[in-house]
């Protein structure tokens, strides 16, 4: 059993999360009284180069959509100053910042009970070395992911597609012009480039890999990663680790070991791994040893508890 605090997630309600702001630490005001000028700036980041907006635009995701990306921050001692496209100026004390991650050109910061900070990665600068001192670093864990199946079922799937699309192709067009949209050829090149199309769908959302870090929970799906969703850590509740026996209809029986994440508000599961063997091989035993270890690891980056079902 793991140790967890029970009051982690709540030790930063103690304060607002985002909250809007007239003031800003460099003197300048936006209908407020002046008021700011007598605070300490430790750090500053100014509007991101163009190249910078280029690379944060094109590695946007739902969660962090390019309008909701820093324009300007500002770093004080005791708070941090944020100006985006989305929700203008806001500051958020500086004891939110719990976690961070660094990735395709950008970092972000979590932040308590609010949405993330997300800027351009400039090799820990002043801001990014204040900001990191302040979350700390937990590590990450990621989930295998079944790449090389897919990239040759793919490449499969595509060539066979690509040869009935252009085997079809001339003599399709020819007859469809003449009203003959029903023809052989005409199925057959219908149903090449719709076989096109499903193995572009199919490498959008395959394979689906975990990324757990003091984020959150990250689901990223496709060959390049571009459809994602997060579970916010705050919604993190406990680890179970654990394993199920089933029979196929040879009756042949097989043991598999999982790790799933137990979420909160609203209660949900999430399978972070499972793997499978014969009942009484000599698999089982190293399968449960890796669950248990996947199940620890992860329920030492949410400081929650682990309950250990394997055995």
């Amino acid at each position: 059993m793991v140790a967890a605090t029970p009051a982690r997630n709540s030790e930063y309600r103690g304060f607002v999360s985002w909250e809007k702001t007239d003031e800003w630490p460099d003197g300048r005001t936006e209908g407020g009284a002046f008021r700011a000028a007598a605070e300490v700036i430790v750090a500053v980041r100014e509007a991101p180069t163009l190249r910078d907006r280029i690379r944060l635009w094109w590695h946007s995701t739902p969660d962090h959509p390019f309008g909701a990306i820093a324009r300007r921050v500002v770093l004080t001692p005791h708070w941090l100053y944020c100006e985006t496209r989305a929700a203008g100026r806001q500051r958020v004390h500086i004891d939110q910042v719990r976690g961070s991650r660094r990735e395709a050109g950008r970092v972000t910061y979590a932040i308590a009970d609010g949405a993330d900070l997300v800027i351009a990665d400039r090799g820990g600068d002043a801001l990014e070395r204040a900001l990191d001192e302040k979350a700390g670093t937990t590590g990450e864990w990621r989930s295998p992911a079944a790449f090389v199946p897919v990239l040759i079922f793919s490449a499969i799937g595509l060539a066979i597609a690509l040869l009935a699309t252009f085997q079809y192709r001339d003599e399709a067009v020819e007859e469809i012009q003449h009203g003959m949209t029903t023809s052989e050829a005409a199925l057959g090149l219908y149903a090449g480039l719709g076989g096109v199309c499903l193995v572009l769908l199919f490498i959008t959302f395959f394979p689906q890999r975990w990324v757990a870090d003091s984020l959150g929970l990250t689901s990223v799906r496709g060959l390049f990663g571009w459809v994602r969703s997060m579970v916010p850590v705050e919604r993190i509740d406990r680890v179970i680790a654990g394993r199920f026996t089933t029979r196929n209809k040879s009756g042949n029986s097989f043991t598999y070991h999982y790790v799933d994440l137990v979420l909160r508000d609203p209660a949900k599961m999430k399978r972070l791994y499972v793997r499978g063997a014969p009942t009484g091989g000599k698999k089982l035993s190293k399968m449960r040893e890796i669950a248990r270890q996947i199940g620890r690891r992860v329920a030492r980056l949410y400081d929650v508890d682990l309950r250990d079902e394997l055995g």
